[in-house]
């Protein structure tokens, strides 16, 4: 699997004309998207989840805005149990939920090309503070997809924060 393409986007400030990344990085915030392959090897084994969007260094942090997974059909659906879901999460399995859990059954079951979009976490459950350096990663909660020979193809719109650039305001 591999992290691709991540594109910084042309962000409006206070209805002013679209400003560059680079210029508007200087306020601290860069809206991003990260495209991610994951191999049928990897959704087989999703329990262990997989990084969709790297840790931003020291000094910034991650916030997730919203997801688009597509499943690439292949050959043979994933078998699933009745609980599995899958979350985007920062950190790890253990880490704070991202996105809300989106049913795994009637997208990675299906014998077809899906689609499935993954919106936010109600933004009043995140502590910011929690977040520094943290990476986003994309986590099966229930038991690992069986059977399926499908790629997952992930594409994360997300913020990137400047921490230390939100300490010196005055």
């Amino acid at each position: 699997m591999s992290v691709t393409n991540i594109d910084e986007l042309g962000i409006h400030d206070h209805g002013s004309a679209a400003t560059s990344a680079a210029e508007h990085s200087a306020s601290g915030i860069i809206l991003k998207v990260a495209n991610t392959l994951i191999p049928t090897a990897s959704v087989l084994t999703l329990t262990t989840p997989v990084t969709v969007v790297a840790a931003p260094g020291a000094g910034r942090v991650n916030i997730f805005k919203g997801a688009i997974l597509f499943l690439d059909y292949n050959s043979i659906a994933y078998t699933l149990e009745t609980d599995d879901d899958l979350q985007f999460k920062y950190t790890n399995a253990s880490g704070a939920a991202a996105s809300v859990a989106l049913e795994a059954r009637g997208f990675l079951d299906q014998t077809n090309d899906e689609y499935i979009y993954a919106p936010i976490v109600s933004p009043a459950l995140i502590d910011v503070s929690t977040l520094a350096n943290a990476a986003i990663v994309l986590d099966a909660t229930g038991a690992n997809p069986g059977a399926g020979n499908s790629p997952l193809k992930v594409r994360v719109f997300y913020e990137q924060w400047d921490t230390t650039s939100l300490a010196s305001i005055a």
